[in-house]
């Protein structure tokens, strides 16, 4: 496999040496995307889209009588950290910058699910919904990546993980410096390595 999204590719750097062959065979190995499979597919795609139509997002609310029992509660609270999160501000779509970058030949696939101007300020965002909280090395990869992705082409845009569970968003300008403790292009090398091992 010589492509990955970016998410992925974080997660990869961010494992222990001894386990990253057996996370790049993971990947490899599991098939392709199954919607049904995609916890939280219902919501990512019911946000996008009022946000998108700049509808009310009392429209979530909606998602808590159709999503099964099991995920009744947890998206309750996503959804109200959403509501919280943007209530009073003044925010319009616009569309986030995605596509590919290559880094020693694998194409790391970038793709912030949602851009957002924010108070007259533009915002590339990658959402994150999960329990776990997100790393702060791991939102510096992502957004590193969103960087080198951009590069010049945008001066004044906020590159932003929204971990929604915890109603944070952590952002870096574009054209700030962002220090990662990894040498992004040596790792790509070391994951083409091992999926060559497949």
């Amino acid at each position: 496999m010589s492509s990955i999204i970016f998410e992925r590719f974080a997660d990869y750097i961010l494992k222990k040496e001894k386990s990253k062959k057996n996370f790049v065979h993971k990947i490899i190995n599991q098939g392709d995307y199954e919607a049904k499979k995609d916890y939280y597919l219902q919501l990512r795609i019911k946000l996008i889209n009022l946000l998108k139509k700049n509808k009310s997002l009392e429209e979530l609310d909606e998602l808590i009588s159709v999503v099964s029992s099991k995920k009744t509660n947890n998206y309750r609270v996503l959804i109200e950290n959403i509501q919280s999160f943007l209530k009073g501000r003044n925010y319009k779509w616009i569309d986030p910058q995605k596509g590919e970058i290559n880094y020693s030949g694998l194409t790391v696939n970038v793709n912030p699910e949602i851009g957002l101007l924010i108070d007259g300020t533009t915002y590339y965002i990658k959402i994150y919904f999960k329990q776990q909280e997100i790393s702060i090395k791991k939102v510096c990869i992502l957004e590193k990546i969103m960087q080198d992705f951009c590069k010049e082409e945008n001066n004044n845009v906020k590159l932003a993980v929204w971990d929604i569970k915890r109603c944070k968003m952590h952002f870096k300008d574009s054209q700030e410096i962002i220090n990662i403790d990894y040498d992004l292009n040596k790792e790509a090398l070391n994951w083409l390595r091992y999926a060559a091992e497949e």
